[in-house]
Formats: structure tokens, sequence, C-alpha cells
């Protein structure tokens, strides 16, 4: 059991680092530590992802990182592949989905080497932000006054008069 718990540990650990999911780690674990079938392990994995995901997704949003509508759609569709590749998993040789699955591995790692390697850098498609506290957004009328919910500089007047009618 105490396999388990690291095994865990390390996925959630490269997983926020990375941005990686767990499978990545918890199935070729799985597969050569646990002696468990790669059936067995991708059922098992799928399992374990879930929480991980709700809370890497959460901190990520409230980073400001995360893009709703994006994530949104790409998680329906991928539950409907799913279902597909669910299928298609059971049916097909155990042997073929070890070499499908390191070649995925294989291939990934090739990209994102190539990727770190290139000449030019690599630009996130949008900047960076942190998500505003509420203190942020109201404004605190007793510090100095931050703005209001469009953005413009607010007096303290109207942060006061805020902050009153939200009983705050």
């Amino acid at each position: 059991m105490i396999e388990v718990v690291l095994i865990g540990l390390a996925a959630g650990v490269v997983s926020g680092l990375l941005g990686v999911g767990g499978g990545i780690l918890f199935v070729p674990a799985l597969v050569l530590l646990f002696d468990s079938t790669q059936l067995a392990a991708q059922g098992t994995s799928l399992l374990a992802i879930v929480p991980a995901a709700l809370v890497g997704a959460a901190r990520q949003h409230s980073y400001g990182n995360a893009r709703l509508r994006e994530g949104v759609v790409i998680g329906a569709l991928s539950a409907f592949g799913l279902s597909v590749g669910l299928r298609l998993a059971n049916a097909a040789p155990e042997r073929l989905l070890e070499v499908g699955f390191a070649g995925l591995l294989l291939l990934t790692a090739f990209q994102l080497v190539r990727r770190a390697w290139s000449e030019r850098p690599v630009r996130s498609p949008r900047p960076r932000t942190r998500r505003p506290r509420l203190a942020h957004v109201f404004g605190d009328w007793r510090r100095a006054p931050t703005r209001d919910l469009a953005g413009v500089a607010a007096p303290r007047r109207t942060n006061k008069l805020l902050w009153q009618l939200l009983g705050w």
C-alpha cells in the first residue's frame, strides 16, 4: 500500500509542476510495479485522475490560468471520445495497448524536446493574470482606493458605500 501512496504523491507533484495528466505516471507504474494488465491500469488511472484533475483545475482557475469555455468543450467532447476509445480498448489485444501507450509517450516526449530546443520561444496564448480578490474588485475603504468593476479607479466614498451595502 505504501507504493500506491508514493505513486499518488509523485503523480500529483508532477501533474502540478508540469501540467501533465496523472495517467502518464499511473499507467506505467501500475503495469511495471504492480504487475497489472494494461487495460486494468488504464481503468484505474482514469478513476484516479478525477480528484486530481478537479483540484488542479480549481487551483489553475483561481490563478486565472484556466479557460473555462475551452475546458468545457474539450471535456464534453473527450467524454464522448472516451466511450468510443473504451470500447476499442476492450476489443484490442493487450500488446497493442501497451505499444500504443508507449508510442504516445515517446511522441509526446519528442514533441516537447523539439519545442524546448527550438530557436523561437513559445509564447503563452494570453498573459497570465491573477484572479482578483473581493477587496481588489470592490475596493477596501480602509486602505488606499483600488478599482471598481469596470477597472476604473474608484473614489474612496464609492468603495466605502459598496462595503456598507454588502455588509462588510
